[in-house]
């Protein structure tokens, strides 16, 4: 999975470049609110094709844990519902006072990402120049 983290960074970066060094006045908009940026077809399909593999190798590393958790219900003769599972994984991540809404956020997004929408890169630019580069 790390490798895919590096490659979606990389594709990111070149993003932001490409965005940065864009002429504003060629900016295609059509008096809409949205604009268009003509990307490189290998740029654009690769980091698509990156954000879907990232998304699946997270769910199936939190199935994974799941599975993990309920073989530790098993062993220990503690009884718990396959429906509670998940509200059990969230507890335990919560106790350590770590934010755990990415939890139900990553369910969202991979059944949207694989089920319901278009993949296509959507940038918001309202507050450009107002945010800092990781």
């Amino acid at each position: 999975m790390l490798w895919i983290i590096k490659r979606i960074n990389k594709q990111c970066k070149e993003l932001w470049d490409i965005i940065e060094k864009r002429d504003k006045e060629d900016d295609y908009w059509n008096e809409h609110q949205g604009r268009t940026l003509l990307l490189d077809d290998e740029l654009k399909y690769n980091l698509i094709i990156d954000l879907e593999s990232l998304i699946i190798e997270l769910e199936s590393c939190l199935e994974l844990m799941r599975q993990f958790l309920l073989q530790i219900y098993e062993i220990s003769n503690s009884k718990i519902r396959r429906k509670q599972i998940n509200n059990e994984f969230k507890n335990i991540i919560l106790q350590d006072d770590i934010n755990a809404t990415w939890y139900d956020d990553l369910e969202k997004h991979r059944n949207f990402f694989i089920h319901q929408g278009a993949p296509y890169i959507a940038i918001d630019l309202t507050n450009e120049g107002k945010f800092k580069k990781i």
